[in-house]
């Protein structure tokens, strides 16, 4: 079989591009944009890899890279993410500190068979710091002043949703439990 004209010079030049801007000109996502470009085009039934093919595939692996940042992740903060797609599929984000513990706690006592408590606020606190740096959470501060006080607020990043974090949780072979995040309170 010939596959000469399934690609062009502007189909490289454009997974050349994508590749440059999401890595740094990294050759191996050129090489996997092209081949998963060429996937689509073939499940379209397309004999030619198309600029809506490239597109695509840049979105699969985008998606791809999030999911699995978040599957390399350790157990607790697995379980504040669980926890913040919880309150954000029930409109409760962006969450302060305090209202994602308490959803934390449910998450941990639903999948702790071995009796182990949830960490404190602190100990909590200290892991969605950390994801908060690599990105995957984002923080408002509020400061109302010296009588109003001041607090943090918390909600997924743009690249982040519940669904990234269900399929997280799916890749490290985790069952999706249901938490129910009601009666928490603000």
């Amino acid at each position: 079989m010939n596959y000469d004209s399934a690609y062009t010079a502007e189909t490289i030049s454009l997974c050349s591009a994508l590749a440059y801007q999401e890595a740094s000109g990294s050759a191996r996502r050129a090489i996997r944009l092209l081949r998963r470009s060429a996937e689509i085009a073939e499940e379209n039934g397309s004999e030619q890899i198309e600029e809506r093919h490239i597109r695509q595939a840049d979105k699969d692996l985008e998606y791809g890279n999030i999911v699995e940042s978040i599957v390399d992740q350790d157990d607790e903060k697995l379980y504040i993410l669980k926890a913040l797609a919880h309150l954000d599929e029930a409109g409760l984000t962006p969450a302060r500190t305090r209202t994602i513990h308490a959803a934390y706690s449910r998450v941990v006592r639903s999948y702790n068979t071995t009796g182990k408590d949830p960490l404190t606020q602190r100990g909590m606190f200290n892991h969605l710091s950390k994801l908060v740096m690599f990105g995957f959470v984002h923080t408002i501060d509020h400061n109302k002043g010296a009588g109003g006080g001041q607090w943090n607020e918390h909600e997924f990043s743009d690249d982040v949703n519940p669904q990234k974090v269900k399929d997280a949780f799916e890749d490290r072979n985790l069952d999706w439990l249901d938490i129910s995040v009601r009666g928490i309170k603000e």
